[in-house]
């Protein structure tokens, strides 16, 4: 594959929803160190009202988690960066995917957690998964559903 494939396959950041938008900005954010920036916190109650602490907190849990148990380094771009990587689509495919599980299936979010940190998920993972995604979805915030990919244990910014 060349890289002009490679690059037409990728999605850029305009083409994505306002949720799936919001999830790969903070997740590079949180990847540079800044999961404390007043925007993100600020951006996240405004997006999720009263519980934007509450889905930052998780999705930041589940950001660090799966960044330090996969078995190779996240491919992250800089906030900013038009392009977004197969590591991200694989991050907010694990929320997208967590809505369903709250319905008492947990089989789908557990096996993409699993692929992305080759290991069973711990329960702290799936329920802040399932938070994130519960808070998203209550603000009339649906995620499309994406199959994860695997990823690295720390981030490279790009």
């Amino acid at each position: 594959m060349d890289a002009r494939h490679t690059a037409a396959a990728a999605p850029a950041l305009q083409a994505l929803s306002r949720p799936e938008h919001l999830l790969v900005w903070a997740l590079r954010v949180i990847a540079i160190g800044h999961e404390d920036c007043p925007v993100l916190v600020q951006t996240f109650d405004r997006t999720c009202g009263p519980l934007g602490l509450q889905a930052l907190a998780a999705y930041h849990l589940v950001v660090c988690v799966i960044g330090m148990t996969g078995r190779r380094r996240l491919k992250v771009h800089v906030p900013g960066c038009p392009c977004v990587s197969a590591d991200e689509q694989a991050i907010v495919a694990v929320v997208s995917a967590a809505p369903d599980s709250l319905d008492g299936d947990e089989a789908a979010l557990r096996a993409g957690l699993r692929t992305l940190i080759e290991q069973e998920p711990a329960e702290a993972l799936v329920i802040a998964a399932q938070a994130v995604g519960r808070i998203l979805q209550a603000q009339g915030l649906d995620l499309p559903h994406a199959a994860g990919q695997r990823l690295r244990r720390r981030a490279t910014v790009h």
